[in-house]
């Protein structure tokens, strides 16, 4: 059997083949006797003028004309008269051959008798006329006459010629030319076909491009011999073969430059060839436009000189890419493209100079020949190419997928190893390449079932699990698959790094790196379930723990040594906590204990169990030992409560602790615990709004001690109603805006709401020359909070005036230049400013000079002891006598009697504050009143105002 294959695939192959090639050559190499049994025949032309001639008259001229081989119409249109003596003689029926393929249409008559002979366009005949070969022929029954005489149309490039043919010999050469350009449409045509259907199956526009500037090459070809007639086996009207002729061209022209600006494209030429390129390209429509619109007898001359121009340019850059290495391929299809292009120059000089020494080798139709033979290498050599691209790349591929560091294997769908790589064989210990081992023995049922659920699904499949086979079990893969044609495809990787990694973040995430404990993220996920899931009548707990001076070991000893105190001190508290208890670090020297099922009173207990642990017995570290103590908050968890709440409240209760007690719990009804949750609502409400619910405002009205009854001026003080409307001390509120951060919106929404107030009761307050609004210390070192005050001010230019801001005096030296600059805006929109809380501190009258404030209000602290203590009196006196000095006037806080009011009035104070007064009063009662001094109800009080003097200016 093996011998027969060989038999035939030798005959197939070599024999066969052999004789068919050799057979052919033979047989090509035969001489070709077709072109002897025509004789050509001498001719005499006379172009007719515009009077149209007869025949007698046309017969007669030609006598007197020379005879010639050949005559050129130059490309004229008008009729031409032709006279040829029927000199030769052939064998069998004779038949005179005008083969002229630019002849439209001719009549011909005997020379003699003038008898006609019959006449013939394109499109119908008459007489013994007939097409044949590219032209017409007239046939004659028996004897050829002597002479004969035609008139015939011409268009293009006509060159008039006479051959004498044998019928017989006319017939086999018909028949041998008609089947010649058969095989050579056939030919291009298949080529044509090969190009598309390349194009369509690997989707590259080039071939698309190569295909249809083929097809116009066969119609060129078609035009250069004459049988352009006829389009793929169908005749076409005579009138469309000019506009047809002309488009073809001009098709040509673009789709070469087409196709060689994709070939070459790339390609660097010198800037002079770069230019002339550009410019044949834009030809290109010219021509087209010129085709559409012309004449074939303008179109020709045109069409002339452009197509020279872009051949010549072409030649001159394949000459110029001649060195270049731009591979086989583009060899070849470019030595085709200069086939074509050779072929179409020979016929442009042939016609426009009569130079026609080379048409007979290089036409049109030899160019279409050679260059179907060059696409045919091109197309060859294409396949090779990418045969050999394939080849590479199946190369590189085997050596990627073998020298890959992931693991690659196909699987039959028994889930048998098929193929893997050194990688995979590696991680399971397998001995060779065809180890039919399967891969879900090494790592479990989990593998097993993910193999399964391949098969039968689509998209891929990807699972992380640890190796329980191989060289180390105690490793973590991932495993990725997918379903192939002939099984699963798919990868391994060792990601037990990544796992461990990914582990250890976990565990980072919610727990301290230094102590292993949980962080504040980790107790409070632990916290939050512990409160949902508590029970009123079962609360638990939450300790806040704090160690005394625990900065200064690292400061002193270094950090290493403070986290194995740390570390040390964390096994310590575990030690006395149940099993079921959390401990979790919140900073360096804090730590969180949470109870979920311990009461309060059992959780203090161990509490008191951890702080002897802790004091009882140093921790040592090295040989250095290092006695600590602790603080601890105790606070009974509720359902109610909110993570960050219960935190901040055992907060509270440990600095509570830190102040003597060491220990201090807070119960659910511990008023503390009350007071903390209520300051933590004031600091949401901040968080939600500009300012808390139940915030308002209330004046305590500032008496003059000169005319008590001449003004009524008052300060802006802050008031608070709980969610009951009871009143919540305004210390609570303050604190808790400085905690989170909300003074300012605090000191925003009185300032804002004093000036609306005051705008809406301006007509009301007739006897109002100043209003005092305290700004905290904070919102001044605040540079948006200034902004918004000078914003605020700046809307309400009809109120302003009236205001007087108070600064402490601390505030207002802790930056001068800032704190002036701040002063001097305030005055340009006729706001006051006083130094508040003058003389609690470290007054320094250098800076008092620089600010130079309107109003000095003296502390209380000095007012309220003024008549117990001689000194205090004294120091009044002087900061009285130093404001007037400085043009400043003085208002004294916290009087509380009459003897202080008195004085008071003795020492020179301009204004008078406090109990004595009046208490606070709500703006309604403010509104009731003429003056400060309608609210004075003690009577000792109301005896000094009569005797104070007359009224003096603010």
């Amino acid at each position: 059997m093996k011998l027969v294959d060989r038999v035939i695939r030798f005959l197939s192959y070599l024999l066969i083949p052999a004789v068919v090639v050799a057979l052919s050559v033979f047989l090509l190499v035969q001489p070709d006797d077709f072109g002897a049994r025509s004789e050509p025949l001498s001719i005499a032309v006379l172009g007719e003028t515009e009077t149209a001639l007869s025949p007698v008259e046309a017969r007669a001229r030609l006598q007197d004309r020379a005879a010639v081989d050949s005559y050129s119409t130059h490309l004229a249109e008008t009729p031409f008269w032709i006279w040829t003596p029927i000199d030769g003689r052939v064998s069998g029926e004779p038949v005179l051959v005008l083969p002229s393929r630019h002849t439209r249409e001719i009549e011909c008559w005997e020379g003699a008798s003038l008898q006609s002979l019959g006449r013939a366009d394109r499109d119908r005949t008459a007489g013994a006329m007939y097409p044949a070969d590219t032209g017409f022929a007239v046939s004659f029954d028996e004897a050829a006459p002597e002479e004969v005489l035609c008139r015939g149309r011409f268009s293009g490039p006509a060159n008039i010629s006479a051959e004498l043919w044998s019928a017989a010999a006319l017939d086999r050469a018909s028949r041998h030319a008609a089947r010649a350009a058969g095989m050579l449409e056939g030919a291009l045509l298949g080529l044509v076909f090969l190009a598309l259907a390349f194009s369509l199956v690997n989707r590259d526009a080039r071939y698309l491009l190569l295909a249809t500037w083929l097809f116009a090459n066969l119609r060129l070809a078609a035009i250069s011999i004459g049988w352009d007639d006829e389009w793929m086996g169908a005749t076409l009207p005579s009138d469309w073969l000019e506009p047809i002729r002309q488009l073809t061209i001009a098709a040509y022209y673009l789709l070469t430059f087409a196709l060689f600006d994709r070939l070459f494209g790339e390609m660097r030429l010198p800037v002079v060839l770069n230019g002339l390129l550009a410019t044949a390209k834009a030809l290109g429509p010219l021509l087209l436009a010129a085709a559409i619109l012309l004449p074939f007898g303008d179109f020709l001359p045109l069409m002339w000189g452009i197509v020279g121009f872009g051949i010549t340019v072409v030649l001159a850059c394949m000459f110029g890419m001649a060195l270049r290495p731009n591979g086989r391929v583009a060899m070849y299809y470019g030595g085709a493209l200069l086939m074509v292009l050779s072929g179409s120059a020979s016929e442009i000089v042939a016609a426009a100079f009569g130079f026609d020494a080379l048409m007979g080798v290089l036409n049109n139709v030899t160019a279409a020949l050679a260059s179907s033979a060059l696409a045919v290498l091109a197309f060859i050599e294409q396949l090779r190419d990418e045969r050999r691209r394939r080849e590479q790349a199946q190369r590189k591929l085997a050596r990627t997928y073998e020298n890959t560091p992931i693991g690659l294997f196909t699987l039959d769908e028994a889930g048998r190893i098929q193929r893997s790589n050194t990688a995979l064989r590696e991680m399971l210990g397998l001995e060779q390449a065809g180890d039919p081992a399967r891969l879900a023995g090494f790592f479990g049922p989990e593998a097993e079932q993910m193999l399964q659920h391949t098969l039968a699904a689509e998209g891929a499949q990807e699972l992380e699990i640890p190796g329980t086979g191989g060289p180390d079990h105690a490793r973590w893969y991932q495993l990725r698959a997918l379903r192939g044609e002939d099984g699963i495809e798919g990868s391994l990787q060792d990601v037990s790094e990544r796992v461990a990694a990914t582990r250890r973040l976990s565990f980072l995430a919610d727990h301290d790196s230094v102590t292993g404990a949980r962080n504040r993220r980790g107790l409070e996920v632990g916290l939050e379930t512990a409160l949902a899931d508590g029970d009123a009548q079962r609360p638990g707990a939450l300790v806040y723990l704090n160690v005394d001076r625990f900065k200064l070991v690292n400061e002193l000893h270094g950090y290493a040594v403070g986290d194995d105190v740390l570390r040390q001190l964390c096994a310590r508290i575990q030690e006395e906590l149940p099993p079921e208890a959390v401990v979790a670090r919140l900073s360096g020297d804090t730590f969180l204990l949470l109870f979920a099922d311990v009461p309060l009173a059992p959780a203090a207990r161990i509490c008191r169990r951890i702080q002897s642990a802790i004091t009882e017995r140093p921790i040592v570290v090295g040989e250095r030992p290092f006695p600590l103590s602790a603080a601890f908050g105790v606070l009974e968890l509720t359902p109610n409560m909110a993570a960050i709440d219960a935190i901040s409240s055992a907060e509270r209760a440990c600095h509570e602790a830190k102040r003597g007690p060491r220990l201090v719990v807070y119960d659910r009804n511990a008023r503390a615990l009350a007071e903390r949750v209520e300051e933590l609502r004031v600091i949401k409400s901040m968080d939600r709004r500009d300012a808390p619910a139940g915030l308002r405002i209330e004046m305590q009205p500032i008496m003059s001690l000169q005319d008590p009854r001449a003004s009524l001026d008052f300060e802006v003080l802050l008031r608070m109603e709980d969610a009951d409307g009871c009143s919540v001390p305004v210390g609570r509120a303050l604190a808790a805006a400085e905690t989170s951060g909300n003074m300012t919106k605090l000191d925003t929404w009185v300032l804002g709401r004093t000036l609306q107030w005051l705008r809406e009761h301006k007509e009301q307050l007739p006897a109002t020359r100043f209003v005092c609004v305290n700004l905290s210390g904070t919102s001044l070192n605040d540079e948006d909070f200034i902004d918004t005050v000078l914003r605020t001010l700046a809307d309400h230019p009809d109120v302003a005036p009236l205001l007087c801001l108070e600064i402490t005096e601390a505030v207002a030296l802790r930056d001068l230049p800032v704190s002036r600059r701040f002063m001097e805006r305030l005055r340009e929109r006729g706001v006051r400013v006083a130094l508040d809380d003058f003389g609690a501190g470290y007054t320094s009258f250098n800076y008092l000079r620089e600010l130079e404030a309107e109003v000095l209000k003296i502390d209380g602290s000095l007012v309220r002891d003024l008549t117990a203590h001689p000194r205090n009196a004294a120091i009044v006196s002087a900061i009285v006598a130093l404001a007037q000095n400085m043009g400043m006037r003085t208002i004294a806080e916290w009087a509380e009697d009459a003897a202080t009011v008195e004085a008071l009035a003795e020492c020179g104070a301009d204004y008078v504050q406090g109990w004595a007064i009046s208490a606070a009063q709500k703006p309604e009662a403010i509104l009731q009143a003429r003056s400060a001094a309608d609210f004075v109800e003690d009577e000792a009080v109301l005896q000094t105002l009569r005797r104070l003097g007359p009224p003096s200016s603010f």
